[in-house]
């Protein structure tokens, strides 16, 4: 496109203005203008410049918040994975120290032990069960009593599984268990359940001086379990002196809510 000669003369009319505005300016020539002009634009500057930085400190604080809540959310996982590795380490002690327990038991008894791990409880409301992660492939069977690493019973098999069995808990309804006082007569009776709420010795004959606090275990007299494992306390003492038989609550030495890792006796 050719160039006119008005354009050319306006090219180099608006040239030599820039040029003698830089001259003037360094001249000092300008200076009153310039000096105008920034009273003039001085208010609008502060203005923009304030809106300006109000933005940058919106946007640094929420690039801020943004790397905070990173910081939060990687603390907060790496305390998760901590948690996660402690349970890990307790679990881990717990099932250590209860066999050391069990190796002592065998040692001391010359049982043969099956360590098992409780994974459930039974679906029936009215019963109290728990469900084991061993069974008939490793030895398990029905009747077998159930202990805890220091010889507490807590019941007996009831139904056995290839990788699994229910027991039935001492304090459930249907629980029975022969056993002996351990008092100067030796009192012999069954320890029932009564419910979840305990367990009961019936039938005690009234003039074998029976007293509360006294050990009961079990009596032996049952084919698969051995005598001398603890059952509990006798807790109270109901029944007159005019009667012929009492009946004894036991106390039971620990939760069977809390059992987590308990033992088969599979021999003697």
């Amino acid at each position: 496109m050719a160039v006119t000669p008005r354009k050319a003369k306006l090219s180099i009319a608006a040239l030599l203005i820039v040029v003698l505005v830089f001259v003037f300016h360094y001249l000092g020539v300008l200076r009153p203008v310039e000096n105008l002009v920034m009273v003039v634009v001085r208010p609008f500057q502060s203005g923009v410049y304030g809106v300006s930085q109000s933005i940058r400190g919106v946007y640094d604080n929420w690039q801020s918040g943004q790397e905070l809540q990173t910081q939060i959310d990687e603390l907060r996982e790496q305390h998760l994975n901590d948690l996660v590795e402690q349970n890990k380490f307790r679990l881990l002690k717990e099932e250590v120290d209860y066999l050391r327990q069990q190796l002592d038991l065998v040692e001391n008894n010359e049982w043969q032990l099956q360590v098992a791990h409780v994974i459930g409880a039974g679906q029936d409301d009215n019963a109290q069960t728990i469900i084991i992660d061993r069974g008939a492939k490793h030895n398990i069977e029905k009747d077998m009593p159930v202990i805890t690493n220091d010889g507490i019973i807590v019941g007996k098999v009831t139904e056995v599984y290839d990788y699994a069995a229910i027991v039935r808990l001492l304090n459930d309804h249907n629980s029975q268990l022969a056993a002996t006082v351990y008092n100067e007569a030796g009192t012999v009776g069954v320890a029932q359940g009564e419910f979840g709420l305990g367990v009961k010795m019936e039938l005690i004959p009234e003039n074998e001086g029976l007293a509360t606090g006294v050990l009961v275990v079990t009596s032996g007299l049952e084919e698969k379990i051995p005598r001398g494992l603890v059952i509990g306390n006798v807790e109270k003492i109901f029944g007159s002196d005019e009667d012929i038989f009492k009946t004894a609550t036991i106390k039971l030495p620990i939760d069977f809510t809390k059992l987590s890792i308990v033992s088969v006796i599979t021999s003697r």
